[in-house]
């Protein structure tokens, strides 16, 4: 009975810091000085004539966002643009897409998967996190970096490939993804932040011999298995 009592209260002091926390990824979609409506989205243009979405306004289950927006090719999400949409449990991203800013989908706690569109090289600081329903998420082969806290505190994720370009997963970046049973850490991966699988208590990683992530696992005390190299 201590023992659940001493893991209840670290879960609810994790998820209170995890709350606390600030953005600080350095590579950010810039906010746009004048924001114009097209429908259920405002939207910035940017110096190349592309638009941004500044925020979602709509109230549905299901949100296909546009590639284009009167006339401008969307390219970008800005920070905590689907913030807190309670309402949403899918979200189709264009191809068009190649930057999406932090906390961009934060507090949708009923997003079942999503996928990130190829051309996105960096998965922010919280974008995905506190997305309490989300089970499935891929990542194109464009991703490269993962930010801090970029999942942290998906409790529905159960598994996520990590494609062959990242070379850096932030601190925390999967903290308290209480049903992740498996992840793929690719040989590329060279930086792996502090607490980045803290209270995954089913996960095992698989990794390359002798890479950095086995190391990591080591260090950590993280249970993993070798890569197939058939």
């Amino acid at each position: 009975m201590k023992r659940s009592m001493v893991l209840v209260l670290v879960i609810l002091l994790l998820s209170m810091s995890i709350g606390l926390q600030t953005a600080t990824a350095a590579e950010q979609p810039a906010d746009p000085e004048t924001v114009y409506q097209s429908g259920e989205y405002r939207y910035g243009i940017r110096e190349d004539g592309t638009a941004i979405i500044v925020k979602y306004q709509g109230k549905a289950k299901q949100a296909a966002i546009p590639a284009e927006l009167d006339g401008h090719t969307v390219t970008a999400i800005l920070h905590g643009a689907f913030y807190g949409c309670k309402s949403l449990d899918a979200v189709a991203i264009p191809e068009t897409v190649t930057e999406i800013g932090a906390q961009a989908f934060h507090f949708c706690g009923f997003i079942v998967d999503i996928s990130i569109p190829d051309g996105v090289e960096t998965i922010n600081d919280l974008t995905f996190s506190n997305c309490d329903s989300l089970t499935t998420v891929t990542l194109p082969d464009s991703v490269t970096a993962i930010g801090k806290e970029a999942f942290a505190q998906c409790y529905s994720l159960e598994n996520i490939n990590i494609p062959d370009g990242v070379t850096s997963i932030g601190e925390e970046a999967f903290i308290l993804c209480m049903d992740l049973m498996t992840i793929n850490i690719p040989d590329s991966v060279s930086s792996i932040g502090e607490d980045a699988f803290a209270a995954c208590p089913y996960l095992t990683v698989t990794v390359g011999e002798g890479s950095y992530a086995e190391q990591y696992c080591i260090d950590n005390g993280l249970a993993y298995i070798y890569r197939s190299t058939e």
